[in-house]
């Protein structure tokens, strides 16, 4: 089964146990986010000159979340940097978060739960079916920062991605997380999207505290 780098990023964050509310991935949206532009840019319809995102090839991909986003960027009137697009697209692609789950509950590894809190507030939630996957994938990301072996593109922009968002750090033993989030920090000093969605984050977590 192929698994999108969006994809991976949502289904390593769900707790394998206790699942994840929409609500409770405010953070990991904006990785969300810069995971769909990281793509875009692999598959070489976007670039980014002179820090500016530049729309390359808008044709329809057959993924209905890249469309979007290419639409999106599209529409702009001028290039624009990626600090800008990447809260403008979790606006634009709302709700990013549960766009995603839905996508990995149509390839069977996660359910869907709609329930309703203290009876008057929707509330959505997504837990995980397929714990083998789940867990290969954890192993795979695991093995890359404490083996230390060298990460392909994919699976470096996952941890810098998860690292970004604070999502990281869980999947780790307490003894191995600084020498972890010491690789991890390197990873996103070099990754200019994930030090985006980190910039991003941190001036929301300064302008609400």
């Amino acid at each position: 089964m192929k698994l999108l780098l969006h994809e991976k990023l949502l289904l390593i964050s769900i707790d394998k146990e206790k699942g994840m509310a929409v609500g409770g991935g405010t953070f990991l949206s904006y990785a969300l986010a810069g995971a769909l532009l990281a793509e875009l840019l692999f598959q070489n319809r976007i670039a980014i000159e002179n820090k500016m995102v530049v729309v390359k090839d808008s044709s329809p991909t057959n993924n209905i979340l890249y469309d979007e986003v290419l639409a999106e960027l599209s529409r702009s009137a001028k290039n624009r940097t990626l600090y800008y697009w990447i809260p403008k697209l979790v606006k634009a692609t709302r709700p990013l978060l549960k766009k995603v789950g839905d996508s990995l509950q149509d390839k069977g590894l996660v359910r869907r739960e709609d329930t309703r809190l203290l009876r008057i507030f929707p509330v959505t939630k997504f837990y995980v079916v397929q714990p083998d996957v789940w867990q290969r994938l954890v192993s795979e990301m695991t093995e890359e920062l404490v083996l230390v072996r060298e990460p392909d593109w994919e699976m470096n922009m996952l941890i810098s991605l998860l690292h970004s968002c604070g999502f990281l750090l869980r999947h780790f033993k307490r003894d191995e997380r600084r020498e972890v989030a010491r690789r991890a920090r390197a990873m996103v000093k070099e990754n200019i999207i994930a030090k985006t969605v980190e910039r991003v984050i941190a001036a929301i977590q300064a302008a609400t505290s």
